[in-house]
């Protein structure tokens, strides 16, 4: 009789180990499913809140978990750059932004929005801005590299550039003023057109205010620019005290005449690296 009632509780023992091992089996082939899919939207997730190629997809996002921001859009309008704008100002957390508007003809109130917006973007430390603009040249009608770094100190890594404008006049001579202030910029990236010899040199008078760049990457488009004017802008280029990676890359049109490296080689011999490209329709020197 005894050993009945033992049997029976050994048996509903055994019983009760099985199924207990077989639901944590369950359990951990859930959580590990659980884990991948997790992963799986993670990662989409990151991709979605990344890169941005259409306006009203961006505009429906959870703006404050935004870090790093990719955004290209194209044939944009002055009230979808102020939709815009408005989304951007709610960006709070934003650390990374690569902005880029092309094909488009924009005012400059549109474009100053986008700048009035970023100043709720404080934690920004690499920010890039492209405006591809059509139609008529522009004299000073674009965001000025003044008006980017009076509002952004806190940026390490800057990126302008330019199309279709004419860097000239009000927009050349508004390049200086508020460079000494820039102490935090490490990389410099900047690409004009047209630039001509009185521009040149300002800009290379300009830059030397910067007192901290390692690293500068200049792109000068339909540029016409004589021996002396490079001459006199790799003196100035020689004057920044940190600098150790220097690129310039020059395109010049059909049948222009091309300047020597040989002047910025002798007078930039400390760099660590200095790369000084010509591209256009005609032979090197």
């Amino acid at each position: 009789m005894y050993i009945k009632k033992f049997l029976k509780l050994f048996i509903a023992l055994i019983f009760q180990i099985s199924i207990n091992l077989i639901n944590k089996d369950k359990l951990t082939k859930q959580s590990s499913l659980q884990k991948k899919m997790g992963q799986i939207f993670a990662k989409n997730q990151v991709y979605q809140k990344t890169y941005y190629d259409r306006l009203k997809q961006f505009k429906n996002t959870n703006y404050s978990v935004h870090t790093t921001l990719r955004l290209e859009f194209k044939r944009l309008s002055d009230q979808d750059v102020s939709n815009l704008a408005l989304a951007l100002s709610h960006c709070i957390n934003l650390n990374d932004l690569n902005l880029s508007i092309t094909c488009a003809k924009i005012n400059k109130k549109s474009q100053n929005e986008i700048l009035q917006a970023l100043k709720n973007c404080k934690k920004i430390e690499s920010l890039r801005i492209k405006l591809d603009q059509t139609g008529a040249k522009f004299n000073s009608d674009v965001i000025s590299e003044e008006e980017i770094r009076k509002n952004f100190l806190k940026v390490q890594i800057l990126l302008i550039y330019y199309t279709c404008v004419q860097f000239k006049t009000e927009a050349t001579k508004s390049l200086g003023n508020r460079m000494t202030e820039s102490t935090n910029i490490l990389k410099l990236f900047m690409a004009v057109r047209p630039i001509d010899n009185e521009d040149f040199i300002y800009l290379g008078t300009q830059l030397v205010k910067y007192s901290n760049p390692k690293y500068i990457r200049l792109t000068l488009c339909e540029h016409k620019v004589d021996d002396q004017s490079h001459k006199a802008f790799a003196c100035e280029l020689a004057q920044i005290q940190h600098l150790l990676f220097l690129r310039i890359e020059i395109e010049y049109e059909a049948n222009s005449k091309v300047p020597s490296k040989k002047d910025y080689i002798r007078k930039n011999k400390r760099l660590v690296q200095l790369n000084v490209c010509f591209t256009g329709q005609y032979r090197y020197l």
